[in-house]
């Protein structure tokens, strides 16, 4: 569940659907993963489109809670999956665009909390290792790359900044006064 095997997952189906020379775009999670085909697969992209992805995010009060011995499990039960507290973490402003979740979907990750050792997967999917972290392949990027932000968004510019750094040769563009830019009814 980390960035780096979803990648190899991603740039299998794109080779088998689509050869090479496609054009990745990724929101979020999704821009990290594409840009991590793009660092270590360069010939399968020809472009990379990343929308609000904060490579740089500190860890939070949750993940920290998390890693607690003993209680660290049920902190990941009542937070990520089955508990009350879930559904305000993994299917958040559902009304406004983010993502509402199928009943199948809810099932699954209920499920998710009887399966031996996926405490330790979750936080997997959300908190990346180090050594798979694409930040450290950003200058790596050879392919055109455009980086779309959303001014009002969860990013900060702090971390668009430390990519615009890392990726002179991008392309930036700043949506202003929008906090979801992707979810924007364009004309």
């Amino acid at each position: 569940h980390t960035v780096a095997s979803m990648a190899l997952e991603v740039a299998d189906v794109i080779r088998q659907a689509y050869g090479d020379g496609v054009v990745i775009a990724g929101v979020g999670l999704g821009g990290e993963v594409g840009a991590e085909i793009a660092a270590t697969q360069p010939s399968l992209v020809s472009g990379l489109v990343m929308v609000d992805v904060d490579f740089y995010k500190p860890e939070g009060w949750v993940e920290l809670v998390e890693k607690l011995p003993w209680v660290g499990t049920a902190a990941t039960y009542a937070l990520e999956t089955a508990g009350p507290l879930a559904a305000s973490r993994w299917a958040p402003n559902c009304e406004t665009g983010g993502w509402c979740p199928s009943t199948s979907q809810i099932a699954a990750r209920d499920l998710a909390e009887t399966i031996v050792g996926t405490s330790e997967s979750l936080r997997a999917f959300r908190r990346t290792p180090a050594a798979s972290q694409v930040p450290s392949k950003l200058a790596d990027i050879s392919v055109p790359t455009q980086y779309l932000w959303s001014q009002a968004g969860s990013v900060p510019r702090e971390s668009v900044d430390r990519v615009q750094a890392a990726m002179p040769g991008a392309a930036f563009e700043v949506v202003p006064m929008v906090s979801k830019s992707h979810c924007q009814n364009s004309r």
